[in-house]
Formats: C-alpha cells, structure tokens, sequence
C-alpha cells in the first residue's frame, strides 16, 4: 500500500460555512467552532458531553481510559470543550472533577 495516499494522522479538515449560518441540528454551538475539530477529537468532546448529561460529571481519568490519550491530550480535550459550551461544566479542584453546571445544554444530541 502506498504510505503516501493515506491520510496524515491528526489533519485536520476544515469545512466552509459562512460565519453568519445558524447553530446546526447537533446542538447549539457554532457550527464554526466544531468545523477545525479532526475526527478524533470530536469524538472526545462528544463522550465528554454524554457524561456531562447522563452522569453529571467527568474526570480526565475517563478520556484517558477510553480512548488511550495522554493527560496533556485530555486537559486540552476539556479546553476545546469549554470553547465550544462555556457554561456546560465547571472544575471542582479539589477532586479534579467537571461537573454540570445548571445552564447545560447538550452540544451533540
């Protein structure tokens, strides 16, 4: 197989949307911020966000069990979260935990 038609790991693939279109079907952040994500990390934000609305909270143990990444991975996992739904969670550091806030909206239904 050649090496060279695959796909670099982690490219990312951005789609072309207007600044000014609506928040898509999957939830109410900008189609914008979700539109630089890869696959992998879209992926992550969207386990992230079930957690968050079936268990109420998430910890960066879960990302790292589930999908196999790193904890510098995951931290910046939750930052990208954060970026997209700002009111979704708050940290509770002292047992480094995300927790649902009252003004959570799910991102990907």
């Amino acid at each position: 197989m050649n090496d060279q038609a695959l796909p670099e790991a982690g490219r990312k693939i951005a789609m072309q949307t207007p600044p000014t279109s609506p928040p898509s079907e999957l939830g109410a952040a900008p189609s914008s911020a979700r539109a630089a994500l890869t696959y992998a990390v879209e992926q992550r934000l969207r386990f992230v966000d079930f957690l968050l609305a079936q268990y109420g909270h998430v910890k960066r143990a879960a990302l790292i069990d589930y999908f196999g990444i790193g904890e510098a991975t995951a931290t910046r996992d939750f930052g990208a979260y954060h970026q997209i739904a700002p009111g979704n969670m708050a940290l509770n550091p002292s047992d480094k935990t995300y927790y649902r806030t009252t003004a959570f909206v799910r991102v990907w239904n």
